[in-house]
């Protein structure tokens, strides 16, 4: 990519950045012009990660990390502090991460800022926060629903003299004794 600045034209100096989250630590590596310019760890919050990016990359071109657990709040917290945040597709991300030798967050990282370089991932779309709350939402309420299912199954299966309820008769209808006693007489008469 050029840039043009007083003197003329000029090679600009783009800034790749690839994450590689996890719950308690988040990997970073930032590449420019092919060479890694550094290489770190700090804790899984987007604002010190955007801090931390801001402090060794202060305009980089793709900031890029793996779908996961925490992908919709990156993506939204990393783009609202500036940063050109992009999520990948996690299964083609390992096809490319798995050939290195040493399997490491920060090699991990690595590669993904290299994947950012060459512009070879797929990219995901990311739900916002309201379609990740009503997902939430509708996965509680089939949760409260069969658990309300099964504590209905169980009631059935109590006695009634246990839960202090007059004794009701399900079994209705002929018991399978007094069907084999009727087949018996039926076989006798024969």
């Amino acid at each position: 990519r050029w840039a043009r600045n007083r003197i003329g034209w000029r090679l600009a100096l783009t800034q790749y950045v690839g994450l590689d989250v996890s719950l308690k630590d988040t990997a970073i590596a930032i590449r420019q012009n092919g060479k890694r310019i550094w290489r770190g760890k700090c804790c899984s919050d987007p604002a010190t990660i955007a801090r931390t990016i801001r402090k060794h990359a202060p305009d980089p071109e793709k900031v890029v990390f793996e779908t996961g657990p925490l992908a919709t709040w990156f993506f939204h917290s990393l783009s609202g502090e500036g940063l050109p945040a992009i999520c990948i597709e996690a299964r083609h991300a390992q096809k490319i991460l798995g050939e290195t030798l040493n399997k490491t967050d920060a090699n991990d990282a690595e590669g993904l800022a290299r994947l950012a370089e060459t512009g070879f991932y797929k990219a995901v779309r990311v739900k916002s926060f309201g379609a990740m709350l009503i997902r939430a939402l509708v996965a509680a309420r089939a949760q409260l629903l069969g658990d309300l299912l099964g504590l209905g199954q169980l009631f059935l299966m109590l006695p009634f003299e246990l839960l202090g309820l007059p004794g009701l008769d399900l079994n209705v209808g002929p018991q399978p004794r007094q069907l084999f006693s009727l087949f018996e007489q039926l076989v006798a008469e024969i």
